[in-house]
């Protein structure tokens, strides 16, 4: 039996999501943020946006840094990514505490993840809070980085050699079953 209410309520139906990790550089202060409220805009020009709560230590440093990366970790890293989303930028350095890895971005003036195996680096061209709870940043993609040896010739993931991280909700995550793979394409 279906239930049918009015609006759409705190919830997770749309989810399963993909787990995207956000990093910040701000002067000497870096953080980083799991979130699944992300998503590619355009390939030309190649935009891509992410939503933050105000709330969020976050927040502030992407308005005053003016650019961020967004990061995706295999599966394999998903309690260090539960442990980032733990944690509070305001009370600890999540890098130095949790030993995460990072290079130096190429574009910006921040940092990729090491263990990435995918990363966009983000110039913030546009923000927009709306009357909502969260503000929907937009990054102009000034640069990529991906292990080649995870993607094929149309940089399609090859989910039989990286595992991408899912958020279910309420700190479950899962990723995918590559026996599942259903290939329509030409």
């Amino acid at each position: 039996m279906k239930k049918v209410i009015q609006g759409l309520p705190k919830s997770y139906f749309n989810y399963p999501m993909p787990v995207a990790v956000v990093g910040i550089k701000r002067e000497d202060t870096r953080n980083l943020i799991p979130l699944v409220w992300h998503v590619q805009l355009s390939f030309d020009p190649p935009l891509y946006g992410i939503s933050i709560s105000p709330k969020r230590f976050s927040h502030d440093l992407v308005m005053e840094a003016g650019e961020f990366s967004v990061n995706f970790l295999p599966f394999e890293k998903v309690e260090l990514i539960n442990k980032i989303g733990s944690l509070s930028g305001r009370e600890v350095d999540k890098i130095k505490e949790l030993g995460v890895e990072i290079e130096e971005a190429t574009a910006i003036d921040g940092f990729v993840l090491k263990d990435a195996y995918a990363a966009f680096e983000c110039e913030l061209i546009e923000h927009t809070a709306f009357d909502g709870d969260h503000t929907f940043f937009v990054g102009l993609v000034v640069a990529t980085h991906y292990e080649t040896n995870f993607y094929d010739e149309k940089t399609i993931i090859k989910v039989d050699r990286v595992k991408p991280t899912l958020y279910i909700g309420k700190y479950r995550y899962l990723t995918v079953d590559p026996e599942s793979l259903k290939d329509f394409g030409k």
